[in-house]
Formats: C-alpha cells, structure tokens, sequence
C-alpha cells in the first residue's frame, strides 16, 4: 500500500516539474514559450493543428503583441494546455 502512495506522490512530482517548465520550453522560432508573441503561438498553432490547438487558444489569450511570459504565469499556461487537452478528448 504504501508503494502505491510513494508512486503516486512521485508522478504527481514530475507532473508539477512539467508544468514548470512550460514558459522555458522553446519554441520553433528558437525563443523561450515566455518570450513569444501571441501572434507567434498562433502561427505556430497553425503549422500543427493536432497538437498545436493549446497555443492557438494560448495566442488568444496573450493577444498578438504581448508576450506570453507577461501576460500569464506557469499555473495560467498549464490550465489552458490541460483544458485544451480535455476539451480535445
């Protein structure tokens, strides 16, 4: 029973580190998720329209000229991107 618990504990640690490192993830353009426009996360939305459907809603809510590390935070990105997935299913 208690190996179950640790287990668990254990993904749900890797799972936070993930979501952690959403903003640090580059991107095709070569720039950090934090650093892209709007406009960049919906381009790159469109190039892959099966897995890119978080960064076109991503791009919604940042706008086209306000970068994506401004406007939201790790917690607000990792939602979205769980949201988009559920959504998706």
């Amino acid at each position: 029973m208690r190996s179950a618990a640790v287990a668990a504990a254990r993904v749900e640690e890797i799972k936070k580190r993930i979501h952690e490192q959403l903003l640090d993830m580059i991107m095709p353009n070569g720039k950090a998720l934090r650093d892209c426009t709007g406009a960049d996360c919906t381009r790159f939305g469109k190039k892959d329209m099966q897995r890119g459907r978080w960064l076109l809603r991503l791009g919604d809510e940042v706008g086209p000229r306000q970068r994506v590390g401004k406007v939201l935070n790790e917690k607000q990105v990792a939602a979205l991107k769980r949201g988009t997935a559920k959504e998706a299913a």
